[in-house]
């Protein structure tokens, strides 16, 4: 391959995501920490900007109450699993979205 071809392959390109609310970062903490019940955080895009949605600490119950019919949300759920602790992501895309959001999602 050309080198300069190869140049712009492998160039690092920049979302356009805006996360540099110093909240995300607070939460995110939070979620990690062994010292707090934080569980789950869920978060949404609103044009190019993330914004925290929702955060708990009660489980699956109280993040799956959150999860609203007309947002495109990202959440994170720390779990433990055979004495491990694991996270899982998920990304939700509820059924009243709009074909043009759920592309751009």
């Amino acid at each position: 391959m050309d080198p300069t071809k190869k140049e712009l392959y492998d160039a690092k390109r920049p979302s356009g995501i805006n996360a540099s609310d110093p909240y995300i970062q607070e939460v995110t903490d939070l979620l990690r920490s062994d010292n707090d019940p934080t569980n789950w955080v869920m978060f949404k895009v609103s044009g190019t900007t993330v914004a925290v949605h929702a955060i708990g600490s009660c489980g699956l119950s109280e993040f799956s109450s959150a999860l609203t019919d007309d947002e495109v949300l990202y959440g994170v759920v720390r779990c433990e699993v055979d004495g491990k602790i694991r996270f899982y992501h998920i990304f939700f895309v509820g059924q009243g979205v709009s074909a043009m959001k759920k592309g751009k999602a």
